[in-house]
């Protein structure tokens, strides 16, 4: 189910042409200065905890929660009357960019995405990162048995004396 998910997520952010690296989240900002270099802009795609419902013949489902770590470089503060400041507002432009592919997103075993939160970071130095959460529901039937025929088993109703 997750492999499923997380496929079709890169493959709907790589229509956005600004991201140049979709991966797997892996706290790369905690270990920025040990981890091999990424390029930005990027989206990382975290997997939150969900629980599970199961369902009948094995059959699961549930409400997948996805964290979408959007990292661009920061410039140095820009205020208001900055000329620079269009240039320093791109990340929200690439957040828009990336809700847009989300937004429809939907696939075989998991309904379309719904935005259901989203965090800009405000205490940043090099990498701003922002994070959006999107959410849907879905079913997993790797595990589903295949219903079978009773052999030899028969049904006697008796009419009510």
């Amino acid at each position: 189910m997750r492999k499923q998910i997380y496929l079709k997520v890169c493959q709907q952010l790589e229509q956005v042409p600004e991201l140049r690296l979709v991966g797997f989240w892996n706290e790369q900002l905690a270990m920025v200065q040990q981890t091999r270099p990424f390029v930005l802009p990027a989206v990382f795609i975290e997997f939150e905890p969900y629980e599970i419902r199961q369902l009948s013949m094995h059959a699961q489902e549930a409400d997948i929660t996805l964290r979408l770590h959007i990292l661009t470089r920061a410039m140095d503060f820009v205020d208001n009357r900055d000329k620079r400041m269009e240039i320093a507002l791109q990340h929200f432009d690439l957040i828009d960019n990336v809700n847009k592919a989300m937004a429809t997103l939907r696939g075989d075993g998991f309904s379309t995405f719904l935005h259901t939160q989203s965090a800009t970071n405000h205490n940043h130095a090099e990498i701003i990162e922002s994070i959006e959460c999107w959410q849907c529901r879905a079913t997993d039937a790797t595990a589903m048995r295949q219903a079978q025929k009773a052999v030899g088993a028969g049904l006697h109703i008796a009419e009510k004396q």
